[in-house]
Parts: C-alpha cells; structure tokens; sequence
C-alpha cells in the first residue's frame, strides 16, 4: 500500500510545484514526474512507494519561474508501514 503526501499551499496565489520521484540524494537523478498547480489555500495528494522531492516558484505571489531548491520527503520503502505526511510548499 503506498504512502500519501499532502501539499498545501499558504500562498496567496496558485503555484506549480515541480515534482521528482526516486530514492537518490540528488534531486536532479530522479525522474521527473508531471508538476502540479495548485489553487490559492488548496492541498493535492499524492500516493507513491518512493521518495519525493519538490520544489516551487521562488516567489508565489509575483511568480517568474525562478524555482527554489528542492525539498526532499522521505518515504520508507515497503514492506513499511504506509505513511501520511503533510507538507505546506
């Protein structure tokens, strides 16, 4: 059963996330999946066995498609236990 991430976005304006998936240390390694867009005070789920990481506009309210450096969330790979992690970009 896959583990489940929460993003939320704070900001006041919608913003794309750029999303990787994989279990390297370097973002940059993994595969790039589809980004995401998401609405102002909104959330998006995401199921997935392996790590994620994510990064967004550098500035969200007067977005130039400057990326921040990615984040990384750690999943634990099965056989684990599923996880439920929420994570606000």
């Amino acid at each position: 059963m896959p583990s489940t991430i929460v993003f939320h976005n704070l900001f006041h304006r919608a913003t794309v996330v750029e999303l990787r998936a994989g279990n390297f240390f370097d973002c940059n390694l993994n595969r790039e999946i589809p980004s995401i867009t998401i609405d102002p005070g909104g959330k998006h789920s995401l199921s997935t066995d392996e790590s994620i990481c994510f990064r967004r506009d550098l500035d969200p309210d007067n977005p130039t498609g400057q990326m921040t450096i990615f984040t990384i969330v750690n999943i634990d790979p099965p056989p684990s236990s599923p996880q439920h992690i929420e994570v606000n970009i």
